[in-house]
């Protein structure tokens, strides 16, 4: 009897030794499932941060282009000089980034401004701290005193002396400090029109 208890006994310990074995087999296999499964969704994170990466690339590389080529189409006036622009004395904007606008009425596209009149002009009024944008219109036959002669139309300053005066006479007649401005003709007018689709027109001859 006491021989078959003691191997009743070592079956005992053989089963709960071959349990533990296969507790631990099973476990082994359930981690390397785990590790699997955290190993295929890391790569899946991987690839889509990858394409979202080259997304942003692609896209910051089509702006950049659009804008180059935007840019390239302005006409800089490099023989522009601001020490020509009067303003009178203790006059500032601090704060602020101003700007006149002109469309002037020259249809020659490769000099938009020389001899011709300012029938626009805008002051584009910028705050560097808001960031917000006012725009107020100088109507065209507004009579000012013309830096270095008469009082005039406004616009006639354009065609007298081109932005230059033009800012000097709005400057000392309102108390700006403008030394920057944009210049578009009536083809930048024609090439807007037609850049959002044109304007049709169904023109009839007129019967006397």
């Amino acid at each position: 009897m006491a021989n078959q208890k003691k191997t009743v006994g070592k079956h005992s310990k053989d089963f709960d030794e071959e349990k533990i074995e296969d507790n631990r087999k099973n476990s082994k296999k359930k981690n390397k499932k785990k590790k699997k499964k955290s190993s295929k969704i890391v790569r899946i994170i991987k690839k889509i941060l990858i394409l979202f990466i080259i997304f942003i690339v692609i896209a910051l590389g089509i702006i950049a282009g659009y804008a180059y080529n935007l840019w390239s189409q302005i006409d800089h006036d490099n023989d522009f000089d601001k020490n020509q622009i009067e303003i009178n004395e203790g006059v500032s904007t601090k704060g602020y980034y101003n700007i006149l606008l002109f469309g002037v009425d020259a249809r020659n596209q490769e000099n938009s401004y020389e001899g011709s009149l300012s029938d626009v002009i805008m002051v584009v009024s910028i705050n560097q701290d808001t960031k917000k944008i006012k725009i107020a219109s100088v109507y065209r036959d507004t009579y000012l005193q013309i830096t270095g002669k008469s009082f005039d139309k406004v616009t006639h300053a354009f065609k007298s002396g081109g932005p230059a005066l033009s800012m000097s006479t709005i400057n000392t007649n309102l108390d700006l400090d403008i030394t920057d401005y944009v210049a578009i003709n009536f083809n930048v007018v024609v090439d807007v029109v037609d850049a959002v689709g044109g304007v049709t027109l169904d023109i009839t001859r007129r019967r006397s």
